[in-house]
């Protein structure tokens, strides 16, 4: 579980889907998800993140990784919620810190073919520690 790996603080980030990352400060006209919360991200915590999806040790800033393993959203019981979002196929697939405006830490992730309502823009959920959401690594 990524709340397993990342300390949260008893947090939670937003994650969200845009077509167009460059209004995060990512690449212009790819879409992708977001990890963001104002208050909440900071850059070690949006490290972690990218350490756990990528397990690439201290990401540089700016810097897309290839992601090392699939993952799903699970409840804070650990009760499936691929629906909203499954990243079952990775090929292509990489993550990275970014700062939106310069210094506003976030968390993209881009490419692969995921999967659930949150590849369409449609809305936003927490994740982080309970209650909220979190990510489940489903190999390696």
């Amino acid at each position: 579980m990524l709340s397993d790996y990342v300390n949260f603080g008893g947090k939670f980030v937003f994650l969200e889907y845009y077509d167009d990352l460059s209004s995060w400060g990512g690449p212009a006209g790819v879409g992708g998800i977001v990890l963001q919360q104002y208050y909440n991200l900071t850059t070690d915590i949006a490290k972690e993140i990218v350490e756990w999806l990528t397990d690439f040790k201290n990401p540089v800033v700016g810097t897309f990784y290839d992601l090392s393993h699939t993952f799903k959203v699970v409840s804070a019981t650990g009760v499936d919620l691929s629906y909203e979002l499954n990243y079952g196929d990775i090929t292509g697939a990489q993550a990275a810190v970014i700062y939106q405006g310069g210094t506003r830490p976030t968390v993209q992730i881009k490419g692969g073919s995921p999967t659930g309502n949150f590849t369409q823009a449609s809305g936003t959920i927490g994740i982080g520690d309970a209650p909220s959401n979190n990510f489940e690594s489903t190999s390696g």
